[in-house]
């Protein structure tokens, strides 16, 4: 079989697996209703919190990782290269947020890239887990800090040697991230303070040249 046709069934398999909304199937088999109808309208961890507690939080933190690590962990396991992992990675991502039997509507896409980086560049991620958390400390805006960390994961790994289909897949599971995050960076954008002169700058007239 063509190298580009494995690599689309397995970005396929991906795909599907990566479509098992894990907050999803939990909250309606909890509480019957639809997370989609609730909070946020995603069902991820964080709006399934909100039905179902911290305990929901982590049950679907744990089966959105576990469903990426394996879509990535199969082509490694059946010996196939780094374009075939890079594209389970792509694919896993867009399945979890764009579900086809839930209307493309799921979550945002951050579990599973994070399980599937954590696979194939540990050392990647947590570097840019690290640069995310500097950035939220340092904005206080937690979409646009923690998305911008997660923009330079597939930097970082270039810089330290990995493969480049692996990067791509990363950069792919950056993109899909960014798209299902859009609103919420858009919000904190407009709400940020608008830019003032520091208190002994304005004490000096505000101007450089006083």
């Amino acid at each position: 079989m063509p190298a580009v046709l494995v690599a689309l069934a397995v970005a396929l398999f991906a795909y599907l697996l990566g479509c098992f909304s894990t907050g999803y199937y939990l909250v309606r088999l909890r509480t019957g209703q639809d997370l989609r109808t609730v909070g946020s309208g995603a069902t991820g961890g964080r709006n399934v919190a909100r039905v179902l507690g911290p305990i929901g939080f982590l049950l679907t933190g744990a089966g959105d990782l576990a469903k990426s690590v394996v879509a990535v962990a199969v082509p490694i396991w059946l010996g196939l290269g780094p374009a075939e992992v890079g594209a389970a990675m792509v694919g896993v991502t867009a399945g979890h947020v764009w579900p086809f039997q839930l209307g493309f509507k799921g979550g945002k896409g951050v579990a599973p890239f994070v399980g599937a980086t954590a696979v194939i560049a540990p050392l990647a991620l947590g570097a840019g887990a690290v640069l995310g958390a500097v950035l939220v400390v340092m904005t206080r805006r937690p979409n646009v800090g923690g998305m911008a960390g997660l923009a330079l994961t597939p930097v970082i790994a270039a810089a330290i040697g990995i493969p480049t289909p692996l990067v791509l897949g990363i950069l792919g599971g950056v993109a899909i991230a960014l798209v299902a995050h859009r609103a919420n960076i858009r919000a904190e954008l407009a709400a940020a303070p608008s830019l003032r002169w520091p208190a002994w700058q304005a004490q000096r007239g505000g101007s450089a040249d006083g």
